[in-house]
């Protein structure tokens, strides 16, 4: 029996290709939408989505919208114009384009007779620091960034607008993924952005002491959590995280012992409250749902996209 279509809003981004290329293998037709088309692509993006019919399109206009989803059964949102760190020097640009972007999706996509909306969140955003536990599905939201603020809303619009619209509704609460894909280039994700500088012999600065604590997963077992759970039927929220989190001084110094290069380091004073405390998230629902845990077994998953970082142009821009 032939799957129905999957549109991937902002599926040339760094999460979206790894789970484009997992529903491709799968069978799915898939349709991604960004604002980058088939023109704008680089070549690791046109590997991964080899396959996928790509249209340039905006979430904040209604007929690219509409041309994405019609047809589609299910529509994935991985779309996001703005980054934490600087979101909140761009208040409201992140409402204007994310949040309003948001609503626009859920609203075509009813329009669209779409039967399934399913939107990646940020559990690293949107929970806050500082909690003595895990943070589970059901915990109170504190989010210390207009970005973060911003990924509760839209949260909260997936599942009102969801439901009027008819719509099943999955919202995954995303740790903090790294892995191929992730150049650093745009300062955003330590683990590529620490890279990229150890390469270049330049200093790594560090906010704070470095004792912060993240959960840190590869966006292979983030997107393959992901799949099967869209594959389950699976609806509510869920977190995708390893389970166990690391310290940002030990990230720094996993990296130095895979690369052979010592960094130097550099101490600068928190600048935001989001770069101080520790976010543990709590993996018990998705375990359960899937019935496989991400390998903790850390280093090689670094040292793997460490060699990823290597056979591509980014370590030298």
């Amino acid at each position: 029996m032939a799957k129905e279509p999957v549109v991937v809003i902002g599926g040339t981004g760094f999460c979206g290709p790894h789970l484009v290329r997992q529903l491709l293998t799968d069978g799915y037709p898939v349709r991604v939408m960004s604002r980058r088309g088939p023109n704008g692509l680089d070549p690791w993006q046109q590997e991964m989505l080899k396959g996928a019919e790509i249209l340039r399109g905006d979430m904040s206009n209604t007929f690219d919208l509409t041309n994405a989803i019609s047809g589609a059964e299910t529509v994935v949102h991985a779309a996001s114009a703005s980054k934490s760190r600087n979101s909140d020097v761009a208040i409201e640009q992140d409402i204007d384009i994310n949040l309003k972007g948001t609503v626009s999706i859920i609203q075509t996509a009813g329009a669209c007779g779409a039967k399934r909306l399913v939107y990646l969140s940020s559990a690293g955003a949107i929970y806050g620091i500082g909690q003595g536990r895990p943070y589970i599905e059901s915990d109170t939201c504190q989010p210390l960034s207009s970005y973060g603020i911003v990924k509760l809303a839209a949260e909260s619009y997936v599942t009102h607008l969801g439901a009027a619209h008819g719509l099943s509704t999955l919202i995954t609460r995303i740790s903090n993924p790294f892995g191929p894909g992730q150049t650093g280039a745009d300062g955003q994700g330590i683990m590529a952005v620490f890279s990229r500088l150890i390469a270049k012999g330049q200093p790594v600065r560090l906010f704070g002491d470095g004792s912060a604590e993240r959960d840190y997963i590869t966006v292979e077992d983030a997107m393959r959590a992901l799949h099967e759970l869209m594959a389950m039927g699976e609806e509510g929220i869920v977190n995708i995280a390893s389970g166990q989190s690391r310290s940002i001084s030990s990230i720094l110094d996993m990296l130095e012992s895979v690369m052979g290069q010592t960094a130097e380091r550099t101490y600068t004073e928190a600048a935001r409250p989001a770069d101080l405390g520790h976010v543990h998230i709590n993996n018990d629902k998705m375990v359960a749902r899937l019935g496989w845990k991400p390998d903790v077994d850390f280093k090689p998953k670094v040292r793997a996209f460490i060699d990823w970082m290597s056979q591509s142009d980014f370590a030298a821009e």
